[in-house]
């Protein structure tokens, strides 16, 4: 399924519905039934402020704490990322889901990883507030693993 994230403005309310009459279309196409057949969940809420990239940003001093986490326990980066993420869920950072079509409509089901733990969205897709939890877990983790991590 496809889905708008992050902030959308529109500008052309006409042709979004538009082309959105045709995304649904093609949905409609796949599940067997008519447009008029499908439910569509619409939410309005303000816009987020996406997280900071760039130098002595939240991106950086995330994966700065993982990149010394990681040579100090021998840990491969992404699997540390994941584990950081998956515990983070715990604090209130939203959890990773896709969406289901079957015979009783759409469903929207939790993504776990092999042992059942539900795993966090990409960080390119977290707010400031969010991204705040990920860099806490991280040091909280850094703190459980005996790591002193230099904060500037």
């Amino acid at each position: 399924m496809a889905k708008i994230q992050g902030n959308t403005r529109i500008k052309n309310l006409e042709g979004f519905l538009r082309m959105n009459r045709q995304t649904l279309s093609m949905w409609a196409e796949k599940a067997k039934c008519s447009v008029e057949d499908l439910t569509v969940k619409v939410t309005i809420e303000p816009p987020f402020r996406p997280r900071t990239t760039g130098y002595k940003s939240q991106n950086h001093c995330f994966n700065g704490i993982l990149q010394i986490i990681c040579q100090e326990t021998g840990q491969d980066f992404q699997t540390t990322k994941e584990y950081v993420k998956s515990r983070a869920v715990e604090m209130g950072y939203p959890m990773l889901t896709k969406r289901k079509v079957g015979a009783g409509g759409v469903t929207e089901e939790v993504v776990t990883d092999w042992y059942g733990n539900p795993r966090g969205i990409s960080e390119a897709d977290s707010s400031v507030s969010e991204c705040a939890i990920l860099i806490e877990c991280a040091m909280m983790l850094a703190s459980e693993l005996g790591i002193t991590v230099p904060m500037e």
